[in-house]
């Protein structure tokens, strides 16, 4: 779900505020599914400058059972992306992991994401589509992968 608290348009303000709220349900065992459902409420904001866009976004996943397991999480995001010509947008984005609780207690895990995002081209009255990828970039002592490539299709509306 999400709630959009303010907003407003290029040339009107040019920004966002708003919450989500994701969740996933239980799905089988591991290692084939998660066996616990998970919520996860999301705040965010975005403001654009002339040309240049800054998002970011803090949440948690929170176990609504099997946290001695699963731990907690609080995730934090941020992102600059730079507009070329109006479609080309190369980017740097941070992601961090904080753990409390679980296998992964106090560990932190924190990435940076360089990229390229193309779009958005129209698809119909409302829909757009935009793709884009880069490269996770471990920066922290700790972490469960490295140098993993990220691809994003999206259909804004």
């Amino acid at each position: 779900m999400k709630f959009r608290a303010f907003s407003a348009t290029e040339g009107k303000g040019d920004y966002f505020v708003g919450f989500f709220l994701g969740g996933s349900f239980a799905t089988g065992t591991p290692p084939n599914g998660q066996g616990h459902s998970v919520l996860s409420p999301t705040f965010a904001a975005a403001k654009g400058l002339g040309p240049v866009d800054v998002q970011g976004t803090i949440g948690a996943n929170l176990p609504t059972t099997g946290a001695d397991i699963l731990g907690r999480a609080i995730v934090f995001n941020t992102a600059v992306d730079y507009r070329i010509k109006g479609k080309i947008w190369p980017m740097i984005e941070q992601n961090s992991i904080f753990w409390s609780g679980g296998t992964l207690d106090g560990k932190k895990e924190v990435f940076l994401t360089p990229g390229l995002v193309v779009g958005s081209f129209p698809l119909a009255e409302r829909l757009h589509l935009t793709i884009g990828g880069g490269v996770q970039i471990a920066v922290t002592q700790f972490h469960q992968h490295n140098h993993r490539w990220i691809l994003s299709v999206r259909f804004p509306f």
